[in-house]
């Protein structure tokens, strides 16, 4: 796999959580489709699905799902649920269950009549379900998810950066190497200056106009230019933290909201109380990585 940032890891795992929330805050008319879209996200996210394929292996559920339904009794909810007790055995299990009921080969009421009693109301038994099954599937894999996924440390950003070409390096920089590469000509000479000039696509000037291009004059306007550049870098960080941070906090009032709703069940106003938390962390990891962009490009700029 490709190795990421820790912004890029972050956003990632923001998307899995906010996937989860979605199941685990379904009444019965909204479970199903939460969890074809948290199914969708592991199937489809390359990051995600190259875990789950490379460390989880293929059991056989249906026959384990037949032998789980005989120790069914006459009681409602008899049923014992054998889960593997390795790990990577078991969430292979419990994903093969949630894409049975996603599919309709299974429903949440019969489920539960055989293997957890959760009264007769249709949300108390998705409810159960997520209490009991699906909550401990999410948090596990997460932390294989977590552990699974590289992310770039600082060395690798260097050796990542050794490794860009001089065209990559120019168009991603043209200002800095554009200034960087007269300084070269100066110090090689008139005709290793010409060279270079080709190399950027420009043409050669005159003595005279090389003269102007060194003095004082010139080499403001290319600070200005540069300064400039990162001025509009700044903005865009700007605008996009906060757009991000607005998003973050109208999610967190409306956990917090739910989570002191007293029309709600005790389960649910504490599970919109764990949001609520998750989502706090997540505006502290926001506010703190864009000082930490805007700390280096503001010093870049009064350099």
């Amino acid at each position: 796999m490709v190795e990421i940032s820790r912004s890029e890891f972050e956003e990632i795992i923001q998307e899995y959580d906010c996937a989860v929330n979605d199941v685990e805050f379904s009444t019965y008319d909204t479970f199903y489709l939460n969890l074809k879209i948290f199914l969708k996200l592991l199937n489809e996210n390359n990051f995600f699905a190259h875990i789950i394929n490379s460390s989880l292996p293929q059991g056989n559920f249906d026959q384990w799902y037949i032998e789980a339904k005989k120790t069914v009794k006459g009681m409602v909810g008899s049923g014992n649920l054998e889960w593997p007790l390795i790990k990577e055995q078991r969430l292979s299990m419990q994903k093969s269950l949630l894409e049975s009921l996603a599919d309709k080969k299974e429903d949440i009421p019969n489920f539960c009549s055989k293997f957890m009693y959760a009264g007769s109301k249709l949300d108390d038994c998705v409810s159960k379900f997520n209490e009991q099954i699906f909550s401990p599937f999410a948090r596990d894999l997460k932390r294989l998810i977590e552990k699974k996924i590289p992310i770039k440390t600082q060395e690798n950003y260097s050796v990542e950066e050794n490794r860009m070409t001089l065209k990559e390096k120019i168009e991603n920089h043209p200002v800095i190497w554009v200034l960087g590469l007269l300084i070269i000509g100066f110090i090689a000479g008139f005709n290793s200056y010409k060279v270079i000039l080709e190399i950027t696509g420009q043409t050669t000037i005159s003595k005279e106009k090389l003269e102007l291009l060194s003095s004082q004059q010139a080499v403001t306007k290319i600070d200005s230019k540069l300064n400039e550049s990162i001025g509009k870098e700044i903005t865009e960080l700007t605008d996009l933290h906060n757009i991000r941070l607005t998003q973050l906090q109208t999610r967190l009032l409306e956990e917090e909201k739910q989570a002191t709703n007293h029309a709600n069940i005790e389960i649910f106003q504490k599970k919109h109380e764990g949001a609520a938390l998750r989502i706090r962390g997540s505006i502290k990891q926001e506010n703190e990585s864009f000082r930490n962009h805007l700390m280096v490009l503001k010093d870049l700029q009064t350099k």
